[in-house]
């Protein structure tokens, strides 16, 4: 079986000046590179992975419930017992013990609390008392998550977040780096590299080891809003299907895919903006982008100009992943 170097990143802005509004971080973060790692050899044929998606530092207390499936209740490692679907449970941290009470039961820990569906990873979870919101669709209410979920402190026990550990797919489902009423094809090339990115950050870096998480639903990361962006924007879950697995190589390598919003009218090439050249990332012509500003680095992709040629040229989506990586291929990693 033939082998295949991860040498994975995606810069991503969420950013799309010409099909969404412009979403306000939640942390102070920015897309910036991450360092590079060296290369992991992996099988060319791999599992869907899993990702841990730092969600948010929770006030107080955190209530959970399930309206899927039963969920397994693990203090560290060890189960304690099951909490039934559409039960109500609350997650609290208080004199330096972790406290959880529902469904008639009652502990208390030293280490962290999970929660985690019993037979369907799939599986929906509400977080009734959380408010998480964006400007551009101020009426949803995004608390709802796929997966499982932890309450737990930072390695320095300084701050409390809530981690989603979520299947990958469900993940890049509920990545909002574009709206639904973009062009199919535009966001099925934009979600390959968002998934790229997310590998690339939980095999290759350490940035949110300390967090215990790999990427913050943020744009520190990208910016991913559950199960109530797929349903808010179905078309871009759609699209995440309909790429389910799918990497970009350059001689059988997965390779960095960095996008940006908008150039002025052509890409720059890798080393004009962080060191050293990459061949598949060098200067190609963005007609759509002609005469208007560059936002963001201009490396790879522009998501304008990609929108445009989907719409008004009809090209499909690894078309324009070819077009804005030079001499890559498209390649399916699991099915």
């Amino acid at each position: 079986m033939r082998k295949v170097y991860f040498f994975i990143i995606a810069f991503a802005l969420v950013f799309n000046a010409f099909f969404i509004e412009s979403a306000v971080a939640e942390d102070g973060s920015a897309h910036i590179p991450a360092t590079l790692a060296e290369p992991m050899t992996l099988q060319f044929a791999i599992e869907e992975p899993r990702i841990r998606v730092g969600l948010l530092k929770p006030q107080s207390f955190v209530q959970f419930r399930s309206e899927e499936a039963d969920y397994d209740i693990y203090d560290g490692e060890t189960k304690l017992g099951v909490l039934p679907m559409d039960r109500l449970g609350v997650l609290k941290y208080e004199d330096g013990k972790y406290r959880f009470t529902g469904a008639g039961m009652e502990f208390v820990s030293d280490k962290y609390f999970r929660l985690s569906p019993v037979d369907n990873p799939h599986a929906v979870f509400i977080l009734p008392n959380i408010e998480r919101r964006v400007k551009w669709a101020k009426s949803v209410n995004f608390n709802a998550y796929r997966g499982a979920l932890e309450y737990r402190l930072t390695q320095d026990g300084k701050t409390m977040y809530l981690i989603n550990d979520v299947l990958m797919e469900d993940y890049v489902a509920g990545v909002a780096e574009t709206s639904s009423v973009a062009p199919m094809e535009y966001m099925k090339a934009l979600l390959t590299a968002a998934r790229t990115y997310a590998y690339y950050v939980r095999e290759h870096t350490t940035k949110h080891d300390k967090r215990n998480f790999d990427v913050v639903a943020t744009t520190g990361d990208q910016l991913y809003l559950g199960v109530a962006h797929e349903r808010f924007a179905p078309r871009v879950a759609e699209a995440a299907r309909a790429t389910r697995g799918y990497y970009v190589t350059f001689e059988d390598a997965v390779v960095i895919t960095p996008y940006f919003a908008r150039s002025n009218g052509k890409t720059r090439p890798w080393g004009d903006v962080w060191r050293g050249t990459k061949p598949w990332l060098v200067s190609v012509a963005a007609i759509y982008d002609t005469g208007r500003s560059r936002y963001g680095h201009g490396v790879g992709m522009s998501q304008n100009d990609a929108a445009a040629r989907a719409k008004k040229e009809g090209a499909d989506w690894q078309t324009l992943v070819r077009y804005y990586y030079t001499g890559v291929e498209v390649e399916q990693l699991y099915q």
